[in-house]
């Protein structure tokens, strides 16, 4: 299905094309990787909670094997910040991230709260980053798509 999508349609020229794959190893991005062979990076997302990292593991050693560069890590779901106080509260558990990042010397792009809001624009079909950029995880995600953009852009 993956190589129809990419060969049976007509693409327009794009300036990125973002593809959205499960956690982990499996078909798809194997699948991407050989229909579309040159891939100018992937950006690993991952949860806190040290069960999750290992994915991750097993990820970015599938990316380094397929020759695809790793432009960074999002962390979501990091804190979930109070409504009524403004508090962060660590939900899940885990400290294996930050190892990982610097044995591999990956970026964190950005820690992501438990937003509501999230979901809520999804639901509505209103991109998060636009209506809700009053809200301290919509700037660390257009922080973190600048610094995804410059490294695509520097990386030709």
């Amino acid at each position: 299905m993956i190589k129809q999508f990419f060969s049976d349609f007509y693409w327009e020229e794009l300036d990125y094309l973002i593809i959205d794959c499960p956690p982990g190893t499996g078909d798809e991005p194997l699948s991407v990787k050989q229909v579309l062979k040159k891939i100018k990076g992937a950006v690993v997302v991952t949860t806190p909670q040290d069960v999750a990292i290992l994915d991750v593991k097993k990820t970015i050693k599938f990316l380094k094997e397929v020759d695809v560069p790793i432009l960074g890590v999002v962390e979501n779901m990091r804190h979930f910040r109070c409504p009524k106080c403004g508090e962060l509260t660590a939900v899940f558990q885990g400290n294996e991230l930050m190892q990982l990042t610097k044995e591999h010397a990956l970026e964190v792009l950005a820690e992501l709260e438990i937003d509501p809001a999230i979901s809520k624009s999804a639901d509505e079909g209103r991109p998060y980053v636009y209506y809700y950029n009053n809200q301290p995880s919509a700037k660390y995600l257009m922080e973190a798509v600048n610094t995804i953009i410059k490294k695509v852009e520097n990386s030709d």
